[in-house]
């Protein structure tokens, strides 16, 4: 708690101290600061035009793999019963789904 008071302080101390500077002072502290901040904004800039260039370099080369891989992956056999990674179960052989009602005698 006390590190709080300290910084709480110390920017207390630089506000009262930015504020009792002359306008001219005040005006030469921000050109000089300007710089600094657009080599910044920038740098942020540029950092995401590169994170975009990867994008576009890696998402065709991953969709030619992904189509590779479809077509040498393993075909089932007919009248295999396939479960897939999430739990769910299908015939390998074309089927077709029929609503069927069942009657009592």
């Amino acid at each position: 708690m006390r590190f709080a008071f300290q910084t709480f302080d110390q920017f207390r101390t630089a506000r009262s101290g930015w504020t009792n500077f002359p306008v001219w002072g005040r005006i030469l502290i921000t050109l000089a600061a300007i710089p600094g901040v657009l080599i910044g904004v920038l740098s942020i800039l540029g950092l995401l035009v590169s994170i975009l260039a990867l994008l576009l370099l890696t998402v065709p080369v991953y969709k030619l793999v992904r189509s590779v891989q479809r077509m040498f992956a393993p075909r089932p056999r007919e009248g295999v019963t396939v479960v897939d990674p999430d739990g769910t179960s299908w015939e390998a052989a074309r089927t077709r789904q029929v609503d069927a009602k069942v009657i009592d005698p």
